[in-house]
């Protein structure tokens, strides 16, 4: 490998987490270790140099908009460096994949970026946080640009990936899409040809700095019996985007349709299924690059700041 330089973000999460045993491993105190502690004792490659910058260190459950701001604002910075050849950002597991949608929509990405994170906090006998970060810093270094996820081994695009597990340390996926390579003792290979898409990107300028300029979209659920009243307090409160979970291919009930095609703001159509993609055109109601809620949810937030749009389905 050339000398390459890696820029290592870091923001927290169970992969910074600290228990008060080695045998704890569900409770803990998230995001407690800095960036550069996690790589105490890592086998870096030689001919690799690693800076890093110490965003903030949160549980990602308590993730917000002004941080994925700054997230996104440091990271286009790195981009920007002639001296960097890639970056790693560790995450927590909890909303790692809605910081990925975030990101996804806000950065052009020229270079390697790597999101990381853990099921098992760094105090662990069995950490997987120390194999994962090692295997982040690699795939970084690889060369190949674009929003990668890398857990367990293995290579996701960045905004596919799901969590699918609550505590295993393959828990991580992204369904219908599938990984796109693996790292196996110390050799990156991805095997699948990545086409990207075209995407508007809202500038980072045009992102609010304060959390409480952000649109306010809410998920509701469409379930057995669903009422009503949830969604006509939202409306009533000028809520300003609704992500609506239905059943099987974006199916509601029939309770809530009245209200939904009336709403006065975008409803977006998505599943509580995890896998598939949501095809159903009957309600007129609008339909994200996402089937995933809180996916479906950032990419709405994005939107309406990109178009100023506060009127029914119409973005």
């Amino acid at each position: 490998m050339d000398a390459k330089k890696i820029v290592i973000i870091g923001t927290g999460g169970t992969i910074a987490g600290n228990a008060a045993s080695d045998q704890e491993l569900v409770n803990y105190a998230a995001g407690e270790k800095k960036a550069a502690e996690l790589l105490y004792g890592l086998p870096v490659p030689e001919e690799m140099t690693i800076e890093t910058i110490e965003l903030c260190q949160i549980d990602s459950k308590d993730m917000r908009f002004s941080i994925l701001r700054a997230l996104a604002e440091c990271v286009n910075e790195q981009l920007a460096r002639n001296d960097v050849d890639g970056i790693v950002i560790t995450h927590g597991t909890d909303t790692l994949e809605e910081s990925a949608v975030f990101l996804e929509w806000t950065l052009n990405f020229t270079k390697p970026v790597v999101l990381t994170a853990a099921m098992r906090p760094s105090t662990a006998i069995s950490a997987d946080g120390p194999l994962n970060l090692l295997d982040s810093l690699q795939v970084a270094a690889h060369g190949v640009a674009g929003l990668w996820a890398v857990i367990n081994n293995t290579i996701y695009v960045g905004h596919e990936v799901v969590k699918s597990h609550t505590l295993k340390v393959d828990g991580f996926c992204a369904d219908d899409f599938g990984a796109i390579g693996h790292i196996l003792n110390g050799k990156v290979e991805f095997y699948k040809n990545v086409k990207v898409d075209a995407k508007m990107k809202l500038s980072i300028e045009a992102l609010p700095v304060q959390d409480d300029d952000y649109p306010w979209v809410e998920i509701v659920y469409s379930d057995v019996s669903a009422n009503p009243r949830i969604l006509t307090a939202l409306l009533e409160a000028n809520v300003e985007g609704l992500i609506v979970v239905g059943t099987g291919n974006g199916t509601v009930h029939e309770n809530l349709l009245p209200v939904l095609m009336h709403a006065s703001c975008p409803v977006v159509l998505t599943t509580r299924v995890r896998a598939g993609k949501v095809v159903n055109d009957q309600y007129g109601l609008l339909h994200a690059p996402y089937s995933h809620p809180a996916k479906a949810r950032i990419w709405l937030v994005l939107q309406l700041l990109a178009h100023g749009a506060r009127c029914n389905n119409s973005l």
